[in-house]
């Protein structure tokens, strides 16, 4: 196992002198949220954010879209509209003794607007 250094995304920012920033496009296999709270500071200037959200999760802690909704309107933005949906979410029940393939959810990219 090795180790990588990281930053936030509004440190980033700053040391590439990259501010405002009033767009963001994002798809970090389910760690999207995680990357919005780090970056706070990145979010005041923000005008729209198209981003990868599930409605049921791919990944172990996976944020979905109902955790994205109250927590980026603290940043007055708001969802807006799904962009369009790639993919499903399958999933596997045992129904009477038999394994039945079943629809979780939608992969879907979701946008999100700053309220004004």
């Amino acid at each position: 196992m090795s180790s990588v250094e990281t930053i936030t995304s509004g440190r980033f920012l700053k040391q590439e002198e990259l501010e405002p920033i009033d767009f963001i496009k994002i798809d970090t296999q389910g760690t999207e949220l995680g990357i919005f709270i780090g970056g706070i500071g990145a979010l005041k200037d923000v005008l729209e954010i198209a981003c990868e959200v599930e409605f049921a999760p791919l990944y172990r802690d996976q944020p979905l879209y109902w955790d994205f909704c109250p927590e980026l309107a603290q940043h007055k933005l708001m969802s807006n509209k799904f962009l369009g949906t790639a993919g499903q979410t399958l999933g596997t029940v045992v129904l009477d003794n038999n394994l039945v393939r079943v629809l979780l959810g939608y992969v879907d990219w979701c946008g999100f607007l700053r309220h004004v």
